[in-house]
C-alpha cells in the first residue's frame, strides 16, 4: 500500500494537484503514515538535505488531529536563497521559523541528548520562511496523520544567512516580526513553541523512531516550527521577516 500512496502523494506535489482528502490509502496510525512518507523520501529520488517540525505549538494538536509534533523531509530543490520569488498556489500559507544547521552528527539514540552535546552540534541558526499547503482538500483541520503522509506539507523553504554567533540563554525570548506588503501581520518569538528551549527541538528529533536508521547528519538543516502561525498568502504578495540581530529575509509571491 505504502508505495502506491507514497508516489500519489509525490506526483500531487510535482503536479500542484490537490487530491480526495480520504484518498485510496491514506493513514489512520503515525506508523502508517510515517511509513508511506519513508517511501516517498526513497521513491523521490531527491537530495535530503534536513527535516522539519511541524505543529509545533501545543494548541495546534487537538486542530489537526494528532498527538506529538509531526517531522517532514527537506528536499534541496525546494529550498530557496532569500529574496526568492515563488508561485503561490490556492491555500498556501507563510511560516516564519529559526532553522538549525548541523556541524556535526547526532546519531540517534534513545537516551536523550544533553543541552551541552546539541549545543556544541549546532553550526549556526538560520533566519527562514517556509511555505506550507495541503495536496488533499480540506483544510488543516481534522486532517490527522494525513499531514505526516504528505511530507509534513512543506512546500518550499526560503532560507537567510547563517548566524554563528547566538546565544542559548536568550534566544528564547527574541521577538520575530513578520510584514507583509509593508503591514505587520504578527510577531513570535522561540518560546511560544512546544519545547522549554529552541535546542530541545533537536533532541526531541534525534531520538525520533523515524530517524532510527538515519539519525541526524552534519549539514541537516531542521526547521524549529512557526513562530508567527500561518499566515494565508496571495499572488503579488511581499513577505519580509525581521529578525532583529539576525537580519531579514524576503520572499515574493506570483
Amino acid at each position: 500500500m505504502g508505495t502506491n500512496v507514497a508516489q500519489f502523494l509525490w506526483d500531487a506535489r510535482l503536479n500542484n494537484n490537490v487530491i480526495p482528502r480520504d484518498f485510496d490509502g491514506y493513514p489512520t496510525t503515525e506508523a502508517d503514515a510515517y511509513a508511506i512518507q519513508t517511501d516517498m523520501i526513497a521513491g523521490a529520488g531527491e537530495t535530503l538535505v534536513g527535516w522539519k517540525l511541524g505543529a509545533t505549538v501545543a494548541a495546534s494538536l487537538p486542530v489537526i488531529g494528532i498527538e506529538q509534533p509531526f517531522i517532514g523531509p527537506l528536499f534541496a530543490r525546494f529550498c530557496h536563497e532569500d529574496g526568492a520569488t515563488l508561485p503561490a498556489l490556492p491555500g498556501q500559507a507563510l511560516e516564519t521559523e529559526f532553522t538549525v544547521r548541523l556541524k556535526s552528527d547526532l546519531p540517534h539514540r534513545p537516551d536523550p541528548y544533553g543541552k551541552d552535546e546539541l549545543k556544541a552540534a549546532i553550526g549556526a541558526l538560520v533566519p527562514s520562511f517556509e511555505v506550507i499547503g495541503l495536496r488533499f482538500d480540506g483544510g488543516v483541520p481534522d486532517a490527522g496523520y494525513r499531514t505526516i503522509a504528505d511530507g509534513g506539507l512543506n512546500v518550499a523553504t526560503v532560507l537567510g544567512p547563517d548566524v554563528t554567533d547566538w546565544d542559548t540563554k536568550t534566544i528564547g525570548a527574541h521577538a520575530v516580526h513578520l510584514n507583509v506588503n509593508g503591514t505587520h501581520v504578527t510577531t513570535g518569538k522561540p518560546a511560544d513553541l512546544i519545547w522549554e528551549h529552541l535546542i530541545d527541538a533537536i533532541g526531541w528529533l534525534a531520538k525520533h523512531p523515524h530517524l532510527a536508521k538515519r539519525g541526524l547528519r552534519a549539514g541537516d538543516l531542521i526547521m524549529t516550527g512557526s513562530m508567527t502561525g500561518m499566515t494565508p498568502i496571495q499572488p503579488g504578495d511581499q513577505a519580509e521577516a525581521d529578525f532583529g540581530a539576525f537580519g531579514k529575509i524576503r520572499v515574493q509571491f506570483t
